[in-house]
């Protein structure tokens, strides 16, 4: 090539100037370019160890939640067999409180049957205490008619007496068959009772049964 003149005249020293300018500017946006990407590197680094900070987060929380899946299935397991426990307990009661309805029962009708003989016997002894009455009458009749004669009166006194002292028997058999009358109406009450109470029982264990 050959050689290069520069020309000192009013258009290429305009040039040079607006060069020069430029040249500045240039010079102003590479050093703003530097500051940006001194920025995006504080960025990135900060960037870095947030998603190193996450990763520790993460590996962190993989870990608690593995450990939590061990425990709470434990726990569940745990739960479950309190809950087999419980049921199977709930069903031997259920079972011991059929057994003692049942059993409640069977006494319950013994009660009544021997409530329903009780019965029995009691009018079985008023119709004899009704009888003796009657007899007690007809002697006191044939006492009268036989006062006239002493031997006969004191004969028929005897037998008056004896009659006063069957009947005195029979009104203690009656009041004694009156009384057990009355023991066998209070225990049947008691019975009927208990057999209420049991039932209530045993519709609160199938209740209970049929929650769990």
């Amino acid at each position: 090539m050959g050689p290069i003149f520069i020309s000192t005249g009013p258009v290429y020293q305009s040039v040079l100037q607006q060069d020069q300018s430029l040249f500045q500017q240039d010079q102003s946006v590479l050093q703003w370019d530097k500051s940006v990407l001194q920025q995006d590197q504080s960025v990135l680094q900060w960037d870095q160890s947030l998603f190193q900070q996450d990763q520790s987060v993460l590996q962190w929380n993989q870990s608690l939640f593995q450990q939590d899946q061990s425990s709470v299935l434990q726990q569940d397991r745990s739960v479950l067999q309190w809950d087999q426990s419980l049921f199977q307990q709930d069903q031997s009661v259920l079972q011991w409180d059929q057994s003692l309805f049942q059993q409640d029962q069977s006494v319950l009708q013994q009660d009544q049957s021997l409530f329903q003989q009780d019965q029995s016997v009691l009018q079985q002894d008023q119709s004899l205490f009704q009888q003796d009455q009657s007899v007690l009458q007809w002697d006191k009749s044939v006492l009268q008619q036989d006062q006239s004669d002493q031997s006969l009166f004191q004969q028929d006194q005897s037998v008056l007496q004896q009659d006063q002292s069957v009947l005195q028997q029979d009104r203690s058999v009656l009041q004694w068959d009156q009384s057990l009358f009355q023991q066998d109406q209070s225990v049947l009450q008691w019975d009927q009772s208990l057999f209420q109470q049991d039932q209530s029982v045993l519709q609160q264990d199938q209740s209970v049964l049929q929650w769990d």
